[in-house]
């Protein structure tokens, strides 16, 4: 699945979660906040693709980034919150905990939580929406056997080297390196 499409269908889901939302009359235009971690092309994709289906949806997207802080994504989700958002589309810093209780606030008001990149340890997402992350590290082992088997066949010794985010977000990373030694 390409980023692209990724994106796009974050976007719908967050917009068919909002079909039940009601809005005065004044406000019409559905407000969602999208939020990632980091300056990245993924993310930047990402909030590219937002932004354009957003466009085409007649709806207003706030965009923010938490520069890897928890402590930023707590204001962002808290500032959100106050400016009564429809929807907040987030990719966690900490799913398993530090993430949980601003969100969880935001649900309790009414905004509707879709988690996309990672899974908040949390029943309140009205969505969530991710890649296998085994999988892509998979389509990139199955490359470099394919490679090591016909460029390199006869040598006797070749050197793999990985580089992951282990320390950003080490679930994820995992998984992906885990899917490219498997093949």
């Amino acid at each position: 699945m390409t980023r692209r499409i990724i994106a796009v269908t974050f976007i719908l889901a967050a917009l068919l979660s909002l079909a039940g939302c009601s809005r005065p009359k004044e406000q019409a235009k559905k407000r969602i906040a999208g939020i990632v971690f980091q300056e990245d092309q993924f993310m930047k994709t990402v909030l590219m693709g937002m932004k354009s289906v957003a466009d085409q949806n007649g709806v207003e997207l706030l965009t923010a980034n938490t520069a890897n802080q928890i402590s930023k994504e707590v204001q962002i989700v808290n500032t959100y919150t106050a400016r009564k958002v429809d929807a907040i589309c987030i990719t966690y810093l900490d799913p398993a905990a530090a993430s949980i209780p601003a969100v969880k606030e935001a649900n309790d008001k009414g905004i509707k939580i879709i988690s996309f990149n990672n899974t908040l340890a949390a029943d309140f997402p009205v969505a969530t929406i991710q890649s296998n992350n085994s999988s892509l590290g998979a389509g990139s082992g199955k490359a470099a056997a394919e490679y090591i088997k016909t460029v390199l066949k006869g040598k006797s010794t070749i050197k793999v080297a990985i580089i992951n985010y282990k320390a950003q977000l080490p679930p994820e990373s995992n998984a992906r390196q885990d899917g490219f030694w498997n093949e």
